[in-house]
Order: structure tokens, then C-alpha cells, then sequence
């Protein structure tokens, strides 16, 4: 299962933030917009938040998580 949910992000990844899916750094703890995104999804057709995700510069990568993990 484990597998299957890392090749799902890794899927999630390689694709673009868009009106369904939303990468948010969660390095620090929950980000302050977290909160404002659910709603959005919410009061529209869904979506997905992935938590721990940052973007720079196009390019989305893991934050927040140290080697142990």
C-alpha cells in the first residue's frame, strides 16, 4: 500500500497545481493558507491538498521532512 501511495504522489508531482490539486509546504507545521484553499475546494468540485510539496520555479519537491522519515 505504501508503494502505491508514493507512486500516487510521485504521479501527483510530475503533473501542475490546477483548479483540483494544491501542493502546500507544510514544513514548520500546517501552513496558514491551508485553510483557505479547503474552502475553496470545498464550496466548488473538490480537490486534493498535498501537504509537504513545495514549488520553485516550476518544480515541485518533497519539504519538510528530514532523512529519518
Amino acid at each position: 500500500m505504501i508503494s502505491d501511495t508514493k507512486r500516487y504522489i510521485k504521479q501527483l508531482i510530475s503533473g501542475s497545481e490546477n483548479s483540483e490539486i494544491e501542493f502546500k509546504s507544510a514544513k514548520g507545521g500546517l501552513p496558514e493558507s491551508f485553510w483557505e484553499t479547503f474552502s475553496a475546494f470545498a464550496n466548488t468540485n473538490g480537490g486534493i491538498i498535498v501537504l509537504g510539496i513545495k514549488e520553485k520555479n516550476g518544480v515541485f519537491y518533497p519539504d519538510g521532512f528530514d532523512k529519518q522519515q
